[in-house]
C-alpha cells in the first residue's frame, strides 16, 4: 500500500494520529472485558494454572 496516495506524508500522519493514539481508550471494548483462554489438558493442569493465575491477581474462571 502507498501511503502517499492518502495526500498525507509520515510526519503529517503521525502528528495527526500519535495524539490520538495515546490519550483515547481503545473503543469496542470499553463495556466488555477481554481474555485469554487457555487449552488444558487434563483438570489438574486446569487447577494448577487457575490457582497460579488467581494467586497473580488475574480474575479467573473454569470452564469444563
Amino acid at each position: 500500500f502507498d501511503i502517499t496516495l492518502l495526500g498525507f506524508d509520515i510526519k503529517e500522519l503521525t502528528d495527526i494520529f500519535d495524539p490520538v493514539m495515546e490519550n483515547e481508550p481503545v473503543k469496542g471494548n470499553a463495556d466488555k472485558p477481554l481474555s485469554v483462554v487457555i487449552d488444558c489438558d487434563d483438570k489438574n493442569e486446569q487447577e494448577k494454572i487457575f490457582n497460579e493465575l488467581e494467586s497473580k491477581g488475574y480474575k479467573c474462571r473454569m470452564n469444563g
